[in-house]
């Protein structure tokens, strides 16, 4: 059996590295017996041409006998073995690039929030630790991450050893309603709703308060029954009620308490934008007569922001109540 003593191929490396590679010689083979190991092989250059000697010798060990053959047309050509052939072409080749891994982050819903991942990017060098931080929108909490990770921590972090997926799930919250406008001393008589015979209160929504309409609170007693009565939200023109109903609500009046002064009512009304400097007209109508409801007022009223509102002939005409107020108050969550 033969020695080659002299190196088949050289690596471009600089200092003992660059010596003898030695293989023993069998029949259709040759086996590597002598890898560069040399103490001095300790600077980047040298240490990257001794992977790619490693790497080069692993992948011909990993061609099928098929494989193998697609490199004697070439190998006969430059008067090679299969073998110096193949690793001939793996080195100038170089090194394939090292695998990279995706993290795919998904929020359920997607308006619920968002997730920072540190470090950001979200494809990641083999064995990299990446922090997730899920941070809900307004109205929203994290809930619990699911996929590639579990468990409600947050932050929390993932290991990439593959391509992941991780959801982050969020649980809405409805807001907290709070008091917006409202008027609720003085009280001292009472406004009539009945057949044709409305009553309303305007109100103003002040400087940088737009808000959704929620719920109105009006305290209200009985005459008789009553029966179901709307409560309307609409614009006002030139001090009075116009247009369609923006929002709406009813009640059943038969429920009210049949006595003065009467009770705090909350009546839910239909989602609505309320914008700030604007004024608008809260509407008690349509009580069955002979049947009454009747709205609390105070005729020395001091509310700034409106008036009371009356008209007999179902909205037709309006008269303007300068000094009187409603007990009224109206709810809504911030825009």
């Amino acid at each position: 059996m033969t020695k080659v003593s002299a190196p088949l191929f050289s690596f471009g490396a600089q200092g003992s590295l660059g010596h003898t590679i030695t293989y023993r010689k069998r029949p259709g083979s040759h086996q590597v017996i002598s890898i560069p190991t040399h103490p001095d092989a300790g600077t980047s250059p040298q240490l990257d041409q001794r992977d790619l000697f490693l790497w080069a010798v692993a992948s011909w060990n990993a061609l099928s006998p098929a494989e193998k053959e697609t490199y004697r047309p070439l190998a006969a050509r430059h008067g090679r073995t299969l073998y110096q052939e193949a690793m001939s072409q793996f080195l100038e080749a170089g090194l394939p690039p090292p695998p990279s891994y995706d993290l795919t982050i998904t929020n359920d819903p997607d308006i619920g929030g968002s997730v920072t991942l540190t470090p950001p990017g979200g494809i990641y060098d083999p064995d990299t630790e990446v922090e997730l931080e899920a941070f809900p929108a307004a109205n929203y909490v994290f809930d619990n991450w699911s996929g590639d990770l579990s468990g409600n921590t947050n932050p929390d972090t993932i290991i990439m050893n593959s391509n992941k997926a991780v959801t982050a799930h969020y649980t809405y919250v409805p807001p907290v309603p709070q008091l917006y406008e409202n008027y609720i001393t003085g009280e001292d008589q009472r406004n009539t709703i009945s057949g044709d015979t409305w009553c309303g209160q305007s109100f103003t929504v002040q400087s940088g308060e737009t808000h959704t309409l929620t719920s109105v609170k009006i305290k209200l007693y009985r005459v008789l029954a009553p029966g179901i009565t709307t409560v309307a939200i609409t614009d006002i023109v030139a001090g009075v009620p116009s247009g369609p109903d923006l929002s709406t609500g009813t009640f059943n009046g038969d429920t009210l308490p049949d006595f003065d002064p009467g009770v705090w009512i909350e009546v839910i009304m239909s989602g609505l934008s309320l914008t700030e400097n604007t004024t608008y007209a809260l509407i008690l109508k349509n009580a069955t007569p002979p049947g009454e409801v009747k709205w609390r007022v105070d005729r020395s009223g001091t509310y700034p922001g409106g008036n009371v509102l009356t008209t007999t002939d179902a909205g037709s005409n309006w008269t303007i109540r300068a000094t009187w107020d409603t007990m009224f108050e109206e709810w809504g969550t911030p825009a």
